[in-house]
């Protein structure tokens, strides 16, 4: 299970994840418990604690009380041909629209972000966040991850790089091929909240997303975050002429 340089609990959280996608934990089975897993493993409780809380996060695992931790039953996946920026999207739908860059930051990436865009954790990143409004509401709010070593060739302005972050890639030649998205429904926590002028534990629609260029590199990871009673994910759905 051991992967170099990741923490005790990304290793686990993997590992576990696996057992899940691979079929070998199917759909409504009991997983090990806490304490068996800690002996299996040889990790601390807080450890392995932090390692069922991101799935039980994340949907793929749930808890039923006084019963165990078991395999949920898999989310509802959904397709598209287009690949649209977050904000290219939300202009669809022809809402009155405000959109609020934060000042673009370069930082160290965490583990996570180092996972999703096959770095090395603490690698520099540029990190993006925006905030979008509806007549003065909050109804969107996003951080995106880019690889600094992609950028600095380009010097790219930053407010133009936070206003539109697709279609300034492309206009520096940066291409962008492909990505993938999950989508769940996530909890508001205190800060979350707070930008949302909503109470802490409210629902918020949850999109996480990698996008690749045309040869499967990773470019940018993102956290996009939509107030549930404000958005709906709409996807045309066609029907194959064989099955």
């Amino acid at each position: 299970m051991t992967r170099s340089g990741y923490p005790l609990y990304l290793q686990l959280k993997l590992w576990l994840l696996n057992k899940i996608e691979s079929g070998e934990w199917h759909e409504g089975m009991m997983i090990p418990t806490e304490s068996e897993l800690i002996e299996e493993h040889g990790m601390s409780r807080t450890t392995v604690r932090q390692a069922l809380q991101d799935l039980v996060a994340s949907g793929h695992l749930v808890r039923q009380q006084g019963r165990g931790t078991f395999v949920a039953r898999a989310l509802a996946q959904h397709t598209s041909s287009v690949l649209y920026g977050f904000i290219e999207d939300l202009e669809r739908t022809d809402r009155p629209l405000t959109i609020t860059p934060n000042p673009v930051r370069v930082l160290p990436c965490t583990e996570a972000v180092a996972v999703s865009l096959h770095l090395t954790t603490g690698t520099l990143v540029l990190r993006i966040s925006r905030t979008v409004t509806d007549n003065g509401m909050v109804i969107y709010a996003d951080e995106s991850y880019i690889p600094e070593s992609l950028l600095r060739p380009h010097n790219i302005p930053e407010q133009q790089l936070g206003m539109r972050i697709y279609q300034t890639l492309e206009a520096y030649g940066i291409v962008i091929a492909s990505g993938d998205q999950a989508i769940s429904a996530e909890a508001a926590d205190e800060h979350q909240a707070k930008t949302f002028c909503c109470k802490p534990g409210d629902v918020l629609l949850r999109v996480e997303r990698v996008t690749r260029d045309g040869t499967g590199q990773p470019i940018e990871y993102a956290i996009a975050r939509y107030r549930a009673d404000q958005y709906a994910y709409q996807v045309r759905l066609m029907r194959a002429s064989s099955l």
